[in-house]
């Protein structure tokens, strides 16, 4: 009876051996495979034949530290068991990770006589697991984190800044123009756009750094840490630039700016929810101030930038004349004879005394004063021009500037039409500059307004060229006179070889279209050696003369040949 009872009991023990669904493998004390079951030669591809007398190191992947087995047997032998999670090889040589259980077996006398291994392969399951928690933290489109993500990492950010002082920056980054591409062309090249755009902002962010998708065509940067706020306005120069790069897509070559927002911590706030809304208010403030920008939060506290107080200084300025021109002459550079000046406005308020452009423009470009502002500098030159004239110099012309947001009203050609028949001024005598980034804006706008303007027989030159990358393409179709290389390429041709070289490619690809060249910041003879052989036209810097007053042109470079 008992032996019958004996060989059922083997019997069901070797039928519920071979139907578990988990893979069993036994081992001898020695740690040499003596049993497994059917389900472990389907997980693995080994069968018993192949395994017998073989160690389990048969199986490893290669991918644990010998520390990671060292731990694991050390648990065995202290509490007689172990479970945990081990990547480990099939015979195809697929890695697979199986959720493990070891137990040791022993005799009668305590001695450890086998161990038995029980495993499931959760490769499939974890990866599944893996797949919603990054699709639950993560933007299907572009692969970005998204708003979730990015608000635990900037609590982490500044859990992490309370522990050891430093700044947090945050940005807001808008595409400007996304929607007209949307709706004219389709979301789903509007949707690859973004993409791309995504793409290329990662190239301008270290490995800390977090770009993250909060929704439609609004992206947000975490800077954990930044040492300034320069740093910051360095990075949005940087993401401005890629994004004006342009984007091939289907067959269809587009052009987008963006506009940008920055808050800091601490000094904006240490709440992160408040961090995030003035980043977005600073955003809002970039678009009102002609998008293809970057703005910081302005604290109305903060004594450096009283946006406030500054405005009301604008408006005081206009009131009580507190503005005036400087002229910086511009020459002809085969015999350095005076061609003209550009007019430069300059602000002495009555209260602190001279404020530079680079101080009051931003804040005149926001609440819409600049408009006023370029009205009554196009006058001034001309009025100026027109004396000069009559001085006896009828060949001097006068460049004016051009800021975004005049550039884009709709009255502009009216506007230059009105002060060129009202001043006198012969229309070939007015050149105005506009900056290559003010024209990428909308280039199929800006070049219809640009005809129109050459139409009136005014020269357009265009500012800045070479520091963007979008206007090589339309280059040739751009109705401008002259291309003015900007500052930043000519004060190191004499040192840097690049420099050299982008400056002589840029001449020269300039004359092959019919346009004059003008190379500003020229402060040193051997710039100008350098401008001279490579048949630059014009030259202008304070190698020549700083910018001066009326008075002081005249007696500098007129009354002398008189």
């Amino acid at each position: 009876m008992d032996e019958k009872m004996n060989n059922e009991s083997n019997l069901l023990a070797t039928k519920v051996f071979e139907s578990i669904e988990e893979g069993i493998m036994v081992t001898n004390f020695k740690q040499e495979i003596v049993f497994v079951n059917p389900a472990f030669t389907a997980l693995t591809g080994y069968s018993l034949d192949d395994v017998v007398g073989e160690s389990p190191k048969l199986l490893s992947s290669g991918l644990h530290k010998q520390e990671f087995y060292f731990s694991m047997w050390a648990a065995i032998r202290e509490t007689g068991s172990w479970q945990g999670e081990i990547w480990n090889k099939k015979k195809d040589g697929e890695f697979y990770l199986e959720e493990l259980s070891i137990t040791q077996v022993k005799d009668t006398d305590g001695e450890v006589t086998h161990y038995v291994g029980i495993f499931k392969d959760i490769t499939l399951r974890k990866e599944l697991e893996a797949k919603i928690r990054y699709q639950a933290h993560h933007d299907i489109l572009t692969g970005l984190p998204n708003r979730i993500l990015f608000q635990d990492r900037l609590f982490q950010a500044i859990r992490a800044a309370e522990r050891d002082p430093r700044q947090i920056g945050i940005m807001f980054v808008d595409l400007d123009r996304f929607k007209r591409i949307n709706d004219n062309l389709g979301h789903h090249i509007g949707d690859k756009l973004l993409k791309q755009a995504s793409d290329r902002m990662k190239q301008s962010l270290r490995a800390s750094d977090t770009i993250a998708r909060i929704g439609g065509d609004e992206l947000v940067v975490l800077l954990p840490e930044v040492a300034s706020r320069e740093d910051c306005a360095a990075i949005a120069k940087k993401i401005s630039a890629l994004i004006e790069k342009p984007f091939y897509i289907e067959g269809h070559e587009l052009f987008v700016t963006c506009s940008i927002g920055i808050s800091l911590y601490p000094d904006d706030s240490t709440d992160q929810g408040t961090l995030v809304r003035l980043a977005d208010q600073a955003l809002y403030k970039a678009k009102n101030a002609g998008r293809n920008n970057f703005q910081f939060y302005v604290n109305a506290k903060s004594p450096e930038s009283n946006a406030f107080s500054l405005e009301t200084s604008l408006r005081d300025a206009l009131k009580y004349r507190e503005f005036n021109i400087l002229y910086q002459p511009i020459f002809n550079i085969a015999d350095q004879t005076i061609m003209g000046a550009e007019s430069l406005i300059r602000w002495n308020n009555r209260d602190k005394g001279l404020i530079y452009p680079s101080e009051f423009i931003p804040v005149a470009e926001e609440t819409g004063l600049i408009l006023t502002i370029d009205r009554w500098v196009l006058r001034q030159a001309c009025l100026q021009m027109i004396e000069w004239h009559e001085l006896g110099y009828p060949h001097l012309k006068v460049s004016v500037n051009l800021s975004m947001l005049q550039f884009q009203q709709p009255d502009l050609v009216d506007t230059i039409s009105t002060v060129l028949r009202e001043t006198g001024l012969p229309p070939s005598s007015l050149i105005l500059e506009i900056t290559e980034r003010t024209m990428m804006n909308d280039p199929e706008s800006s070049i219809m307004v640009m005809q129109k303007i050459r139409d009136l027989g005014v020269s357009i030159s265009l500012d800045d060229f070479g520091i963007g990358y979008s206007a090589f393409n339309y280059l040739k179709q751009l109705p401008i006179n002259k291309l003015k290389i900007d500052i930043s390429f000519i004060k190191d041709i004499a040192d840097n070889d690049k420099d050299f070289l982008i400056v002589k490619a840029l001449i020269s690809m300039a004359h092959s279209l019919k346009l004059a060249v003008v190379a500003e910041g020229v402060e040193k003879s051997e710039q100008l050696s350098l401008l001279t052989k490579e048949q630059c036209d014009y030259v202008q810097g304070f190698f020549f003369n700083k910018p001066l007053s009326a008075k002081q042109f005249e007696k500098a470079y007129l009354e002398q040949h008189a």
